[in-house]
C-alpha cells in the first residue's frame, strides 16, 4: 500500500531549504566577491548540493528505511576510519584537520559519524532495548564507543561537533529505555572530564572564554561573537532589508557559516528568526 504524503512536514523542509538558499547568497556575496572575484561562488555550491538533497529525499521517501540495518556497521567502520585517516591526510583550516579532500569534492568526517552513529544506535537498539536497562551489559558498550568517536573527533579537534554527536546518543539512548539515574550518576564524572578538557587546551579555553565574556578580548577571540551581536541588535523588528546587512562587510569573517543567523536577523528582523525559529520547531 503506498504510504501517505506528509506534504505540511514538506512544506516545512522547501521553505527551510528556500529561505537559506536566499540568506547563503545574501550574506556571502561580498566575501565570495573579494576572495574569489565572483559573488555567485558559495550560491553556486550551495544550489548544487541543495539539488543533490532534494533527490536524494524523493529517493530515500521511497526507501524501505530497515534496509539501512544491512548498513550499519561498514557505514560505523567507514566513520572511524575516515575519523583517524583526516588526523593524517586532512586539510588544515583556521587551525584544525576536519576536512578530507577527494578532489573533486570535500568533505568533514564528523558529519559521516553523526550518520554512522545515529543509524547504529538505532538499528542495534531496535533488538537490544531490553538490556539497555542494565548499566554494564547493556549501557557501557555503546557509551564505550560513543567515547571512541567522541575521541577521534576532540583530536582533530572539532568540539562543536562532538557535543552534537553525543548529545543525540544520549536521547537515542534515552529513547530507547535507558535509565535516566544511570546518566545521572555519570553527570559528574563526565562534567569532571569535560572540566579538564577545557581547562588543558588553551583553544577550548579561549572558545569557552570568548563565549562567556565576548568584551574581554573584542580584537581576538570575541570578534566575530561581538560582531554578531551588532548584527543582530541592529536588525530591530522588521530588520534592515534583504540584502542589506552591513556585517556581511567583513565584519564576521565566513558569515555565510556558522553566524548566518546573525545576519538573517540583521536584514529580516525579530519577525524573520522567529519564523526560522517556528519552522525548525515545528520540524522537531
Amino acid at each position: 500500500m503506498k504510504k501517505q504524503f506528509d506534504f505540511f512536514f514538506f512544506l516545512i523542509v522547501i521553505s527551510l531549504l528556500a529561505i537559506g538558499l536566499i540568506m547563503v547568497f545574501s550574506s556571502s556575496s561580498e566575501a565570495a566577491r573579494v576572495q574569489y572575484d565572483d559573488a555567485y561562488y558559495f550560491i553556486k555550491r550551495q544550489m548544487m548540493w541543495a539539488a543533490v538533497s532534494l533527490v536524494s529525499m524523493f529517493a530515500m521517501a521511497n526507501f524501505n528505511y530497515k534496509r539501512l540495518q544491512k548498513m550499519a556497521i561498514p557505514l560505523l567502520i567507514l566513520a572511524i576510519i575516515t575519523l583517524i585517516a583526516v588526523l593524517f591526510i586532512g586539510k588544515e583550516v583556521n587551525g584544525g584537520k576536519r576536512w578530507i579532500s577527494l578532489g573533486f569534492v570535500q568533505f568533514q568526517p564528523s558529519e559521516v559519524a553523526k550518520i554512522a552513529v545515529i543509524i547504529f544506535m538505532a538499528s542495534s537498539l531496535s533488538v537490544n532495548y531490553k538490556n539497555l536497562k542494565k548499566f554494564f551489559t547493556g549501557l557501557i558498550p555503546y557509551l564505550c564507543i560513543l567515547v571512541l568517536f567522541a575521541g577521534l573527533i576532540m583530536l582533530e579537534p572539532h568540539f562543536s561537533a562532538t557535543i552534537v554527536i553525543v548529545l543525540v546518543a544520549v536521547i537515542i539512548l534515552i529513547t530507547a529505555g535507558a535509565r535516566m539515574w544511570h546518566f545521572f550518576w555519570l553527570g559528574v564524572p563526565v562534567a569532571s572530564a569535560l572540566a579538564i578538557l577545557v581547562a588543558t587546551s588553551e583553544y577550548r579555553m579561549q572558545r569557552v572564554t570568548a563565549f562567556l565574556d565576548p568584551f574581554k578580548d573584542k580584537l581576538g577571540d570575541g570578534w566575530q561573537i561581538i560582531q554578531s551581536l551588532y548584527a543582530i541588535g541592529s536588525g530591530g523588528l522588521f530588520g534592515l532589508g534583504l540584502g542589506r546587512s552591513r556585517q556581511k562587510f567583513l565584519y564576521i569573517p565566513e558569515p555565510q557559516n556558522d553566524f548566518i543567523f546573525s545576519i538573517l536577523c540583521e536584514e529580516l528582523g525579530l519577525i524573520g528568526a522567529a519564523t526560522v525559529i517556528i519552522l525548525f520547531a515545528l520540524l522537531i
